[in-house]
């Protein structure tokens, strides 16, 4: 078993932990700052160089010690934001937004004095920077009455005579180990998070499920019918391909839970007095023991989740048959 050196989760999967790490203690320099002084401290306890379970390496009869520099901060060069490992700093590097402050908008660069007002406004300026960069690349369509999707796009009406087209995500052709997939979801608010929470966790996570798809972009997986054995995924440039169920909604759980945790993360503030058993549920999903009841309950109930939104964005319209 894998452990967190920053608290007590445990996992049998390392990129499991590299996540837990990742999402609750990337931005954390005091437990980073507390977590080297202890190390130092257990280094030179009783006068003796050495570390529990022999990680010690012994050199011509001479203990050396391991550097503790590699508890070193990653600082981004492009925004505010540090991190306690490489790995979390390489996949932040092709995400990163080059926001200097973290209460800036990442469209007009506006500063904000409260997370609030800031996620208020970004939702309003989102669409606002998508318009303005869609109208100059491909033109704004005009006069169209009716909302259709084709494949690589969604049509979404900003008012009675114009649209603008969104792209839809690729499902992550690597699985689990894609690095660099997230779905979008920074039109869910704080307040929201602490709306869908109340209450039992599971049934939280199924409305942040709803609240995900919400967003055309991430509608990259249709099922039409529970009783076969597999669905269909958005694989890019318009493209669909069948994929077995097994393998889809175990990695479509996986990213679901990941971004759950990363909002619950973002917007813990709201969240306070239930954090840790939301935190417990979602990493207990993301175990990916089939033997898990939370983990196996939360496929079931992926599955039926998409299997629901297919049949209604068919009925509405938003896919063809």
């Amino acid at each position: 078993m894998k452990k967190c050196s920053f608290c007590d989760y445990v996992s049998s999967r390392q990129y499991n932990l590299d996540r837990h790490i990742y999402t609750r203690h990337s931005d954390n320099k005091e437990n980073k700052q507390e977590q080297k002084v202890k190390r130092e401290q257990m280094l030179s306890s009783e006068g003796t160089n050495v570390i529990p379970k022999g990680t010690n390496v012994i050199i011509g009869g001479t203990n050396v010690i391991p550097d503790t520099e590699s508890l070193e901060i990653y600082k981004c060069e492009h925004c505010y934001k540090d991190f306690s490992s490489k790995k979390g700093y390489r996949l932040h590097q092709s995400r990163c937004k080059s926001i200097c402050e973290s209460l800036e908008c990442q469209y007009c660069h506006k500063c904000f004095t409260q997370r609030s007002n800031k996620s208020r406004h970004e939702k309003h300026c989102e669409v606002r920077h998508k318009q303005i960069i869609l109208s100059t690349e491909n033109g704004i369509n005009e006069n169209q009455g009716m909302t259709t999707i084709h494949n690589t796009t969604n049509n979404i009406q900003i008012n009675n005579n114009q649209q603008i087209n969104i792209n839809l995500l690729t499902y992550p052709h690597n699985g689990e180990q894609t690095k660099d997939f997230d779905f979008v979801r920074n039109h869910i608010t704080g307040k929201e998070i602490k709306k869908m929470f109340e209450g039992k966790p599971e049934i939280g996570f199924s409305r942040y499920i709803y609240s995900i798809f919400d967003r055309p972009e991430n509608r990259i997986v249709q099922k039409t019918h529970p009783n076969n054995n597999y669905s269909k995924v958005h694989i890019g440039d318009g493209k669909w391909s069948f994929e077995l169920d097994d393998d889809v909604y175990t990695v479509i759980t996986h990213f679901l839970t990941c971004a759950a945790l990363q909002s619950t993360e973002e917007h813990k503030q709201f969240i306070r007095t239930m954090e840790k058993n939301i935190r417990t549920y979602l990493d207990d999903v993301n175990t990916q023991n089939d033997e898990n009841d939370n983990y196996a309950r939360a496929m079931q109930r992926v599955r039926l989740i998409i299997i629901n939104l297919t049949s209604k964005w068919k009925q509405e319209g938003l896919i063809q048959n």
